[in-house]
């Protein structure tokens, strides 16, 4: 691995597994996935909001992506 341009990262491994299954869903790589959620994160606390950045400030779907979040981390807990 190039250290220059990436460095690893330990996560638990119920967050690796939440990660996993939600980069598959959006067709990301994981480190793609993680970059995605920084970015997000990002905008959020700078004061867009995550909504807008991820639905263009369409509340309604944001919602909706929040709900298959929480589908998504109850199916992988079952596991």
């Amino acid at each position: 691995m190039d250290n220059a341009k990436y460095k690893s990262v330990a996560v638990p491994n119920q967050v690796h597994k939440v990660l996993k299954h939600l980069a598959h869903l959006e067709g990301r790589t994981m480190g793609g996935q993680m970059s995605h959620i920084v970015r997000e994160y990002n905008a959020a606390v700078r004061g867009r909001g995550i909504e807008y950045v991820h639905t263009g400030g369409n509340t309604e779907a944001f919602g909706k992506h929040l709900e298959r979040i929480k589908t998504v981390d109850s199916t992988v807990s079952s596991d």
